[in-house]
């Protein structure tokens, strides 16, 4: 396979539009089980504050009501007001992991000026905090975290981002590549009646000069419906390149019928392999086009060290959500989580929402978000893609995407890898970068 082609351009540096400066962390983060690592120097973070205003929230069933709405999908939406930006949008997207009510959160909150991308943990009702995974257009390249507090049908949002010295605005790479469609599936997994829920899964390849260079999984979860025919979806994609993946995030809007018609913008929320700790954006351009503009991010070619290294025990507890598709259990949504312990480290949890995308015998291809938690306020967010056999944990060492973090791990990227050695034990690496 011939290497891709990587063409490095020249782009002026956007500033975003912030509001009031905040002093930089004064604390080091900490690595599990590790030292602590110098604060980074270089531009103060900085503050946007953004308040929403809730319009609509709806509690949507999906599959089959295993108690304590287990799997029900949270869709809540409104407007949003930054100072110095035009009125926007937002939407969150959850799912209900627990039986206590806990929720995945995929939040986007969109102006004119670009979108915001955020993944969150926390209740029913909403987040406290989420970490920022990136953006589109004035907000390209940026990483961070948010704290939320909530209203009588309003939030506030006050999102830290980083310092810009962090990321490498000023010499970005960019790939272009053709796609090959190879095939689109509709998976009804809505109550009659709505599309809410309804999932889009897409395959293709990307290609340079007919040479194949990527395969890529998209899944599109419909998260509201729109006037007419369209429809607004949550997309998650994996670009699966000879030497690493890449992950993009955003919610779109298409037609109910169709693949976008119009030029569409993703966050690229982190990667593995060559793309450990991407950030940047992707853009699609009907009808074939993908262009991948990745930033540099100073410092990030060291790791943190040290790496966990060694086995780990860990007692999940498993729930799967049967939607008795027609399509062999594709579009299943499997939630798990557990205890995780490493010598010379505090002993951890971590929960898993994920969605079967593909399904072959016994095994399924699982799309995870997973979140590592240490201490309370200190969580590492994880996306990626594995196979799970009957017992759930991954059957084949598998590598996933950081794609944000919390607390000690706001802003970091890198990645986790797994490798199993017996049952419900795998041995776990963390390359943690900021």
């Amino acid at each position: 396979m011939r290497k891709p082609r990587l063409i490095a351009i020249a782009l002026m540096c956007v500033g975003v539009v912030l509001a009031t400066a905040v002093p930089p962390a004064s604390s080091a983060p900490v690595v599990p089980g590790g030292a602590a690592k110098p604060p980074l120097s270089g531009l103060p973070d900085r503050q946007l504050v953004v308040s929403l205003t809730l319009d609509e929230r709806r509690v949507v069933p999906i599959g089959i009501d295993n108690g304590a709405d287990w799997g029900d999908v949270i869709i809540e939406s409104g407007t949003a007001q930054a100072p110095g930006l035009t009125e926007g949008t937002f939407l969150r997207r959850g799912i209900a992991y627990t039986g206590h009510l806990g929720a995945q959160d995929t939040v986007q909150i969109t102006f004119a000026e670009g979108s915001l991308v955020f993944q969150a943990t926390g209740e029913f009702w909403g987040p406290t905090e989420a970490g920022l995974l990136g953006g589109t257009g004035q907000f390209r390249g940026v990483r961070g975290a948010a704290v939320i507090t909530s209203g009588a049908g309003t939030q506030q949002w006050a999102i830290t981002l980083l310092g810009k010295t962090r990321v490498d605005l000023s010499s970005p790479a960019t790939e272009t590549y053709l796609r090959e469609l190879v095939s689109t599936e509709r998976i009804m997994l809505a109550s009659p009646g709505s599309t809410v829920g309804n999932m889009t899964l897409t395959k293709g390849r990307l290609v340079d000069d007919s040479e194949l260079v990527a395969d890529y999984t998209a899944s599109s979860i419909v998260v509201q419906d729109l006037a007419g025919s369209l429809e607004r979806r949550a997309v998650q994609a994996m670009f699966e390149f000879a030497d690493g993946t890449l992950f993009v995030n955003s919610m779109i809007v298409a037609d109910a019928t169709q693949l976008p018609t119009k030029p569409t913008a993703y966050v690229i929320s982190g990667g593995t392999g060559r793309f450990t700790g991407a950030s940047g954006y992707a853009e699609y351009q009907p009808p074939s086009t993908w262009t991948f503009t990745t930033f540099a991010q100073q410092g990030a070619a060291t790791p943190v060290k040290p790496t966990l290294r060694g086995p780990q025990e860990q007692t999940r507890y498993t729930r799967i959500l049967t939607s008795k598709t027609a399509s062999g259990g594709v579009g299943d949504l499997v939630l798990a989580g557990g205890w995780t312990r490493t010598a010379g480290a505090d002993r951890g949890h971590y929960n898993v929402s994920a969605q079967s995308v593909a399904r072959a015998d016994a095994r399924q291809t699982l799309l995870s978000f997973v979140q590592y938690s240490w201490a309370a306020s200190d969580r590492l967010l994880v996306l990626g893609l594995a196979q799970a056999g009957p017992s759930d944990g991954p059957v084949a060492p598998v590598e996933r995407a950081v794609i944000g973090g919390l607390g000690a791990y706001v802003g970091y990227s890198g990645s986790v890898s797994l490798t199993p050695v017996s049952s419900g034990k795998w041995r776990t690496t963390y390359q943690l970068m900021r």
